[in-house]
């Protein structure tokens, strides 16, 4: 497998409270909960690395703040995680797709005033970010300060 690092993980002074990898078993299972299985199983398959941090939110302010960085093995195997990871966390808050909502590199941001989502591809098509926060700023700032190799 490969690995995630990031160069510090505080993000706005303040530490993750977790920090771990997911796995591609998990992740099928976490994408079977809400996909059929053929697509949990392609979205899995090619799995390389992962990594998430979890930082806490506000008290009663919608959740917490989550970044997770995915790596896969081929162009497609990242297409295709990208594609079930933005239909499982539309549905997860109940947010109707909206075509403004895709990116040219068919990544996805959704700037809502309860949720901010974004599902971006890196700049090696290989990769894949998911950030999922309640507060905007709090978004910018996952994305701005982890830099991941």
């Amino acid at each position: 497998p490969g690995t995630v690092t990031y160069d510090n993980v505080y993000v706005r002074n303040v530490a993750p409270y977790a920090d771990n990898v997911l796995g591609e078993f998990a992740l099928y299972l976490l994408f079977k909960a809400r996909l059929p299985e053929e697509q949990s199983f392609e979205a899995a398959r090619g799995w390389l690395g992962d990594r998430y941090l979890c930082y806490p939110g506000d008290a009663g302010g919608g959740g917490d703040h989550v970044i997770w960085r995915t790596l896969w093995q081929t162009e497609k195997d990242a297409a295709e995680f990208l594609k079930a990871a933005q239909t499982v966390w539309l549905h997860r808050y109940a947010i109707p797709w909206n075509a403004r909502y895709e990116l040219p590199d068919g990544g996805t941001l959704v700037s809502d005033p309860t949720r901010h989502l974004r599902l971006r591809l890196g700049p090696d098509k290989k990769s894949v970010v998911l950030v999922d926060s309640p507060d905007g700023g709090w978004a910018d700032a996952l994305e701005a300060g982890l830099i991941a190799k």
